[in-house]
């Protein structure tokens, strides 16, 4: 993993091992309205502040959104991004007939649902979803894919926090460290 010194004074950030700081899991750069996120993927992603909408791909990203913060959640589809909102869940039967096997998760559904953001989190890069990836480029939506592997999770809560601007992220930290 990788931890980010926080910008200071406009330099650049200084990426070291997370391990040695025992801090935070993606490498963020803060400025003023959005954070700039290296991802698990090596992808730099424009993440906007002030995120009230976000959606999880697959279980593990829901699970982590869930204890952080419930009620932003927004939900996309059935197949990965999880349980759709309670007026839209005829568009969860169409979505199934829609995408025989899985194998792609149309953009309008990221459309309706809105979010600022959506969270990949896998236990390997092999498990992170290309097809998620390219629905949210399609919807225009930045996604944050996540490595979690055994012993990161607090350093996943407290940069998941940091990107969402929610403390509570660093309680479940403190927990997961234990």
């Amino acid at each position: 993993g990788l931890f980010v010194a926080p910008r200071a004074f406009g330099a650049e950030p200084a990426l070291v091992a997370a391990q040695a700081y025992g801090d935070e899991l993606l490498v963020v750069d803060e400025m003023r309205d959005v954070s700039v996120v290296t991802d698990s993927l090596g992808r730099r992603v424009s993440v906007p502040k002030g995120i009230s909408r976000v959606a999880g791909f697959g279980p593990f990203a829901l699970a982590m959104l869930t204890g952080i913060d419930p009620g932003a959640i927004v939900h996309v589809s059935a197949r990965g991004m999880h349980a759709l909102p309670a007026r839209d869940r005829d568009l969860e039967a169409r979505l199934e007939s829609m995408t025989p096997g899985g194998d792609s998760i149309p953009a309008f559904l990221i459309e309706d649902a809105a979010p600022d953001l959506i969270v990949d989190v896998a236990t390997s890069e092999e498990r992170l979803s290309a097809m998620a990836r390219a629905a949210a480029d399609e919807a225009g939506v930045p996604i944050i894919h996540m490595v979690v592997r055994q012993g990161d999770l607090a350093q996943a809560y407290r940069s998941l926090g940091r990107i969402l601007g929610r403390p509570r992220a660093n309680e479940l930290a403190d927990f997961a460290a234990r």
